[in-house]
């Protein structure tokens, strides 16, 4: 069961502390103490998610090679247990999400319930739908954390994280289709409908807007902070070096999954670590 909640993928939730990270409002307790608890709810929801997608997906998943290792796919969890346990960490999410946190954050986990469910049935079939879907989850998770904590989000937030999620899934279908040749349709069938200059332009404007937008928040937030410093201006250097990093693995067919480069790619681990540190230090003192 733990398997089949993919805890590898957990580390995703993180996002959620984006919004008090950039609003500076991440060591006040009870925005801490929300904000904590909005990631567990998340991973309750996501949990759900992927145990009724592995359900629905299981006759599939035993032609795939990899696929077919999945717990339901490999018949060590049943369909119906998959389904009905999925359904009911669903429900606990929402539950807790609405009456201890806010109705607002049971609003958000829903959307991005339904959008997965419906992603599963149809979308992942439908390029371009297939890769925003993909990205909002991303974007999900850093909408939660503003509504769990009541923290208004900027425009500037909202176009660096549908961006910078859009170029990470666009990146990694890139590198996928690189990395699998013509063979890259038997991973993901999807992969067949894009050219791979329409990703590489996708995965360069996505970059483009996310680093311009990134950069015009962070000299506007360092010079609005109660003590100027340059600590949020110098986060553009580490969030540079991701950014240019990831592309390099992207160029090489080598991506991987998200939380997997944050977790095993050195570079991106420690510029992860030093774009939140130099924020904290900027926005919070």
């Amino acid at each position: 069961l733990l398997t089949l909640s993919r805890p590898r993928q957990w580390v995703k939730n993180v996002l959620v502390l984006a919004a008090p990270i950039a609003a500076g409002r991440i060591a006040e307790p009870e925005t801490l103490q929300r904000s904590l608890l909005a990631i567990l709810l998340f991973t309750l929801m996501a949990s759900g998610v992927y145990w009724i997608n592995d359900a629905l997906d299981a006759s599939a998943d035993r032609l795939h090679p990899t696929k077919r290792r999945r717990p339901v796919a490999a018949r060590t969890v049943g369909v119906r247990v998959a389904l009905i346990g999925g359904g009911a960490l669903q429900a606990v999410a929402l539950i807790l999400a609405w009456t201890a946190v806010t109705p607002a954050l049971a609003g958000v986990l829903g959307c991005y319930a339904l959008l997965q469910f419906a992603y599963s049935l149809r979308i992942k079939r439908v390029p371009v739908a297939e890769l925003m879907v993909v990205a909002s989850g991303f974007v999900i998770r850093a909408l939660a954390g503003g509504v769990a904590t009541d923290i208004v989000l900027t425009e500037w937030f909202l176009i660096v994280t549908s961006f910078g999620a859009l170029f990470v899934v666009a990146g990694k279908r890139y590198a996928e289709s690189l990395a699998m040749g013509d063979l890259a349709g038997e991973h993901r069938a999807v992969l067949d409908a894009y050219p791979r200059a329409f990703l590489q332009q996708v995965v360069g404007v996505c970059l483009a807007v996310t680093l311009l937008a990134y950069c015009l928040w962070a000299f506007r937030a360092s010079t609005v902070v109660t003590t100027p410093n340059l600590w949020v201006a110098l986060s553009v250097v580490p969030v540079t070096l991701i950014a240019l990093r990831y592309l390099l693995l992207v160029a090489a067919g080598r991506s991987g999954e998200p939380e997997d480069l944050l977790l095993r790619d050195r570079v991106i681990g420690v510029g992860a670590v030093l774009t939140a540190a130099m924020a904290l230090l900027g926005l919070d003192g």
